[in-house]
């Protein structure tokens, strides 16, 4: 079976209140590096969670987030796809 049809599968069982549309899913398998970091709020948007839970979420040792030069943090295309995993 091939992953998007995989894909489409397990987002019809989980309902409109799952995981993020099959779009998004589809960007952040891509192969290759992501022109820039995504900031928190990006993600938080992204994921349809809120700034605070992906805060939690890095405390909890579930996710490791990057920093930019000015301690920011900045999410990578890997840290995006675990976030999804977890939502």
């Amino acid at each position: 079976m091939a992953t998007d049809d995989l894909m489409t599968r397990l987002l019809d069982i989980l309902g409109e209140d799952g995981p993020p549309p099959i779009e998004v899913l589809h960007e952040l398998t891509r192969p290759g590096p992501v022109p820039q970091p995504l900031t928190i709020a990006q993600v938080a948007g992204l994921l349809g969670i809120t700034a605070h839970t992906l805060r939690y979420y890095e405390r909890a040792g579930l996710v490791t987030v990057a920093r930019d030069p000015g301690g920011h943090r900045a999410y990578d295309a890997a840290a995006v796809r675990r976030l999804a995993f977890l939502c």
